[in-house]
């Protein structure tokens, strides 16, 4: 199973779709590949080899959002599982917002990744109030 990683204030723009050859610089309802302004180093490191993921919303003026799940990050590339936690996959524009923010479904996620670790030690997470729990980095 792969780990759900997560990096604070990630807010980067939608760069040139770099698979049309710059023929069509936007984004379609099916790529599965978005290039970002920058490097790309904003977002943890990602990828099949070391087991790591992360969730990406993409935004626009007009309020919409999609969530993905980013399965494999190259420098600014993210290859993306497109519409989850309920969103529709939909065209985008460059410039459009690429942002890492916490939603239900990487909380789901994450407390299922809890659920399913059966080395974890459930109480040495508990701090203060036992009735609330610390979801602390290992």
């Amino acid at each position: 199973m792969s780990r759900l990683v997560f990096r604070n204030r990630v807010s980067v723009a939608l760069a040139n779709n770099q698979n049309t050859g710059g023929v069509e610089p936007n984004y379609s309802s099916t790529d599965t590949e978005f290039w970002v302004d920058g490097t790309g180093t904003e977002f943890p490191p990602a990828s099949v080899g070391i087991l790591n993921e992360f969730f990406i919303s993409i935004n626009n003026q007009a309020g919409i959002t999609e969530i993905c799940l980013v399965t494999e990050r190259t420098a600014n590339k993210l290859t993306v599982l497109r519409g989850q936690d309920d969103t529709l996959a939909v065209a985008w524009n460059v410039g459009d917002l690429v942002e890492m923010r916490p939603h239900a479904g990487s909380m789901d996620r994450m407390l299922q990744n809890l659920l399913v670790d059966k080395t974890l030690n459930i109480s040495s997470l508990l701090v203060g109030d036992k009735n609330a729990l610390l979801v602390a980095a290992r």
